[in-house]
């Protein structure tokens, strides 16, 4: 089976910020749509019962298993007793978050939302070490180039350009480029449409396991399975640690993004 294409995309760790032309634009961006993000927020919880059903409920479930089933308080609160309490308290916060959005995104002096819009520019640094520690390692941005996923998804269907966005720090092993996607149906922008929204969950997942093995298995199989349902049949099907495979790797304590793709 021989190997026709090989490329390791190396991740080098977290940034210490996002690059502030980045940050400015998010912001001007979520200023201008203030009255968009009110009318969807009002769809999504439009009355108490539908706060209770997204909210309540759900951060009740989350909670239940934190606490162990024998406990029992002081007071002598078991940990039903301790749930119910937890929801009640949340249902309880309804008018406060009401309150808290319509005065957010109410209307002052002819501005709409200028409380909205002063707490965007008050949380734009926790912005910026948000995206620069799970996002931009991962996608890259235009400030610093093409990141990992983006490069990984254009290698696999052969975009002409993806060759000038290899680093550095990456490793071209065998072969080039070249589009594993079926060709009839044409599934190019399927597969790389794909490849990008796994790549960049499995990754986050991986790098929050601080690159445990058996996570790393699990986030490489159905990062191949993925690959695998949209690809050609003219080259070996892929799968972790197969001949062609898409595998996140630790090889001499550097960590990688390792694309293969063999024939039979």
């Amino acid at each position: 089976m021989p190997t026709v294409s090989g490329v390791r995309l190396r991740y080098t760790g977290p940034l210490a910020q996002a690059p502030e032309l980045m940050v400015e634009q998010q912001a001007r961006v979520l200023k201008a749509v203030a009255d968009i993000i009110k009318k969807k927020i009002d769809i999504a919880l439009p009355h108490e019962q539908a706060y209770k059903d997204s909210l309540a409920g759900p951060s009740s479930s989350a909670y239940s298993p934190v606490i162990n089933p024998a406990f029992k308080s002081r007071s002598g609160r078991n940990r039903d007793d301790i749930v119910k309490s937890q929801e009640q308290n949340i249902l309880d916060s309804y008018e406060k978050y009401l309150v808290s959005i319509e005065g957010a995104f109410e209307e002052v002096n002819g501005e709409v939302a200028p409380r909205f819009k002063q707490s965007v520019d008050a949380h734009k640094e926790v912005y910026s070490h948000r995206v620069a520690r799970t996002t931009l390692p991962f996608t890259g941005a235009m400030e610093i180039g093409k990141g990992i996923i983006g490069i990984a998804a254009f290698w696999l269907v052969n975009d002409p350009t993806v060759l000038r966005h290899i680093r550095a720090n990456d490793e071209v092993f065998a072969g080039g480029p070249l589009n594993v996607a079926r060709q009839t149906p044409d599934l190019r922008s399927t597969l790389k449409a794909a490849l990008v929204q796994r790549l960049m969950q499995s990754g986050r997942l991986v790098v929050l396991s601080d690159w445990n093995p058996t996570k790393m298995t699990q986030e490489n199989d159905q990062n191949n399975a993925v690959i695998a349902g949209l690809q050609d049949a003219v080259y070996v099907p892929f799968a972790t640690g197969g001949p062609s495979h898409c595998d996140w790797k630790v090889i001499d304590g550097k960590k990688y993004l390792e694309i293969q793709v063999a024939t039979p």
